[in-house]
């Protein structure tokens, strides 16, 4: 049976603030055929520390069918390309083929790059399989949809033919992954990220979204969800269940119907993907029922508080439809954590003024709600934001290198606003209470208690004038990861 081999990149700070990285989804499923036929390896970058170059070079040592990588825009991307220097170093021969969402949306400069033999755009399932086997008895790979390579200097490939149904799919491989190694703890319990939905049929014109599933949302049935909910507690003892779907309630009998299944079970969950008007067509009656069922979390794109900015972002829903939703979920002990972003492009003092003030009344309404920090509008490929960026002077990256330093550190879209922007960042973490939600050190939340009346200031007016406490928090938490990596470097091997 011939090997492949897929490659999980580091991902960055959302790892580092989990006690344990969330498993590799993207990689688990792109590999759902292709292990019912051939020996997968998953090499995840994240478990390997310093020595994860000599571990790969381990993994190569048997020849491989072909390399798989992924990564979304931004510094995933530098780590992919470290670890195919690798693969190159050892066999310049092996195909490496790149897949996931910068390399969707593309797909012609990602197969130019010199790093990716061939590109997979779109879902990987069906196309990952056809190109293994056309590489494995030696056919053309010129006729396989998704798929895109450089011939005599032209990028050729087929668009991406017809997806998959979600149901018709095997179960994911989780067996490729040793899950016990992707379980971070959310309020002292095992928890486990998962994927039940794929797509947002919502028209944001941040969202990579809108280009990458065509608007288009597809979904496990419930009973398949349940069936794969109950295997993961059953065999790896998972206690809380993430639902990392971008689009969750996009049906509500489903997430009912989901619901009332999860009831008997000793199981926790939390939805990352959960839309305003999503929340408004539910009634009290399912907030009762999703509580009742161990649902902790649910994590809802507000973005503005400014209607004019959301009118220009597309967002649907109204601030009144966000204060009405936020009022009736008091009711219920389930924490909101609420996104906000600052930096859209056309946004006003005003506009911001706006957002932070329906932050601060947000808190006050409810208080399950936990406000996510100000995240800095990075304008990312296929958006139509990205567009107006671009109209603005957005210098455009033309290469995976200059993707990779594609975040709002180097955009600087905004270059005479960066302090500010940082500072709203930084002052918008200590709103609320979010720190006792997470295994951190218990002087993180102190001191978090401590400084939030100051945070709430510093927010509310904009005053971010002699801002040292952010320099003290950032070494602070530099030096308490440098005794963390020290720590487990002494532990005994066995003891990791």
């Amino acid at each position: 049976m011939r090997r492949i081999l897929l490659l999980q990149p580091t991902v960055g700070e959302w790892d580092e603030m989990r006690t344990k990285p969330s498993a590799p989804l993207a990689l688990v499923h792109a590999a759902t055929l292709i292990a019912e036929e051939y020996d997968v390896r998953i090499f995840d970058r994240r478990l390997h520390g310093d020595d994860w170059r000599d571990i790969l070079r381990a993994e190569l040592t048997e020849k491989p069918l072909l390399v798989g990588a992924t990564g979304f825009t931004g510094p995933m991307l530098m780590s992919c390309i470290e670890m195919c220097e690798v693969v190159r170093q050892v066999w310049p021969e092996v195909p490496i083929v790149w897949g996931g969402i910068h390399a969707s949306l593309l797909p012609h400069e990602t197969a130019r790059s010199g790093y990716a033999d061939f590109v997979i755009q779109g879902e990987g399932e069906i196309p990952l399989l056809q190109l293994a086997q056309a590489l494995d008895q030696g056919l053309a790979t010129d006729n396989i949809p998704a798929v895109w390579c450089e011939v005599d200097g032209q990028i050729k490939g087929l668009p991406p033919g017809k997806w998959a149904e979600l149901d018709d799919l095997p179960d994911p491989p989780w067996r490729l992954i040793d899950v016990e190694a992707y379980l971070p703890e959310y309020k002292g319990r095992r928890s486990f990220y998962y994927q039940s939905s794929r797509g947002c049929p919502l028209q944001c014109t941040y969202c990579y979204n809108v280009n990458f599933n065509s608007r288009r949302w597809r979904k496990l049935s419930a009973e398949k969800t349940v069936s794969q909910v109950q295997y993961l507690i059953d065999n790896y003892n998972v206690e809380d269940i993430y639902f990392v779907d971008d689009m969750f309630f996009t049906d509500i009998r489903r997430g009912r119907a989901i619901a009332e299944a999860l009831l008997p079970m000793d199981i926790t969950w939390q939805v990352q993907g959960v839309d305003i008007r999503g929340l408004k067509r539910m009634s009290d009656e399912d907030f009762q029922l999703i509580h009742d069922s161990g649902c902790q979390r649910l994590t809802v794109g507000i973005e503005s508080g400014s209607p004019r900015i959301r009118d220009y972002v597309k967002k649907d829903g109204t601030v009144e439809d966000i204060i009405e939703v936020t009022e009736r979920l008091a009711r219920f002990p389930i924490n909101l954590y609420y996104s906000f972003m600052c930096g859209i492009p056309g946004e006003t003092r005003e506009d911001l003024q706006q957002s932070v003030d329906l932050a601060l009344r947000l808190l006050k309404i409810n208080p399950n709600v936990h406000i996510s920090p100000f995240y800095i509008f990075t304008p990312y490929p296929g958006t139509d934001l990205f567009r107006v960026a671009q109209e603005q002077g957005l210098e455009t990256p033309t290469s995976l290198e200059q993707w990779a330093r594609f975040r709002h550190e180097e955009v600087n879209l905004f270059p005479e606003k960066r302090h500010f922007y940082e500072s709203l960042y930084f002052t918008s973490l200590f709103l609320d209470r979010k720190a006792n939600d997470y295994t951190v050190p218990a002087w993180v939340r102190i001191l978090s208690d401590i400084y939030r009346p100051v945070a709430r200031f510093r927010t509310k007016n904009f005053f971010f004038h002699g801002l040292l406490e952010r320099h003290a928090m950032n070494w602070l938490l530099d030096f308490w990861q440098d005794v963390g990596r020290n720590m487990k470097m002494k532990k005994p091997l066995a003891a990791q």
